[in-house]
């Protein structure tokens, strides 16, 4: 059996991968179907494919697992020439689909757990595409030109260890900013045998204990996979960040819509799993917005020298009106 890893170019965007010119006429839904099934059991499902092209679009299916790759939630899929494990489990249509113009059709896709499945997580995905096969091309590696995938996430029964752990919590762009947005990466460990969609908010809070800032986490459901590390990001902002050249005052103008000031500690909170298990992590930010506090001083300076130098114009006003309206001094004397 020739084991082949899927080494493209691809990226998974919102579960859906896609590549060439052919595929990006096409339209797959859903991006991912999720399943909690039993050892034996038989699940049918359906796949929308949308050909928005005048021309009929022929794909072919294939099927292929995928474990995590890297920590930002793209699949590392495995090709083979006979499927193992999961992707055996997975059946879509056999030999050449072909889709009309502008036209949708709807595929069966039969899902075969076996009695004897291990319990946990079990990742496939879905393939279609131009080309019937792949080609090993450079030495092994598969170059797919023309492809596009629903993945489906099984979750078998029997005994679940649904386990994770804080893997790191820190200020992704520094501990000390001159200016928001501050970014917080969140990395989890999933320790488990299946897959986890941690849920919860970071709660940043200033020197003195208030809160400034209640930030929801995962907004997007991202899941992290058995014996692999998640790394979820929540931005903290207050104004629409614009691009800036360096400039001085553009700096000065972004801290002021974007104004914080000294440290703050932010605390991520986070439930998983189905028995709701907790999570706690803390970090801490300082950020000293060292154009706007320059500014700031030099406005102050200015305004204190101006009340100082005109109190004393106004001083010696007095002092000379005075002078200038009191008689001089008599001798008693006459000439």
């Amino acid at each position: 059996m020739n084991r082949r890893t899927f080494l493209g170019t691809a990226l998974l965007v919102s579960a859906v991968l896609l590549l060439g010119k052919s595929a990006e006429a096409l339209t797959i839904v859903p991006p991912s179907l999720e399943y909690a099934v039993k050892p034996g059991e038989t699940i049918n499902a359906k796949i929308k494919l949308f050909n928005e092209e005048s021309n009929a679009i022929t794909v072919f299916s294939s099927v292929a697992n995928f474990t995590a790759k890297g920590e930002r939630g793209e699949p590392d899929f495995q090709f083979e020439d006979t499927p193992t494990g999961a992707a055996s489990w997975v059946e879509p249509p056999a030999g050449a689909i072909t889709v009309k113009p502008n036209d949708r059709i709807e595929l069966p896709v039969t899902i075969t757990v076996p009695a004897n499945a291990e319990p946990g997580g079990h990742y496939v995905s879905v393939f279609f595409g131009t080309d019937p096969t792949l080609k090993a091309e450079n030495g092994g590696q598969v170059t797919v030109r023309s492809l596009l995938g629903t993945l489906v996430i099984l979750r078998v029964d029997g005994t679940i260890r649904e386990s994770a752990t804080v893997a790191g919590f820190t200020a992704g762009n520094g501990k000390t900013l001159t200016k928001l947005p501050a970014t917080f990466t969140l990395r989890i460990k999933n320790t488990g045998n299946v897959h986890v969609r941690p849920q919860g908010e970071v709660v940043i809070k200033n020197l003195f204990g208030g809160e400034t800032a209640r930030l929801s986490l995962n907004e997007t459901n991202g899941a992290a996979l058995p014996d692999s590390v998640r790394a979820y990001d929540v931005i903290w902002k207050k104004a629409a960040e614009k691009q800036t050249t360096g400039n001085f005052f553009e700096e000065l103008g972004h801290q002021w819509r974007n104004f914080a000031l000294g440290p703050y500690t932010a605390t991520a909170s986070i439930t998983y799993g189905s028995n709701k298990q907790n999570l706690v992590a803390t970090t801490k930010i300082n950020v000293i917005p060292w154009q706007l506090l320059l500014v700031s001083g030099l406005i102050i300076v200015i305004v204190i020298l101006a009340i100082v130098f005109g109190i004393r114009a106004y001083n010696q006003a007095i002092i000379n009106r005075a002078r200038g309206t009191t008689p001089p001094p008599t001798t008693g004397m006459k000439l």
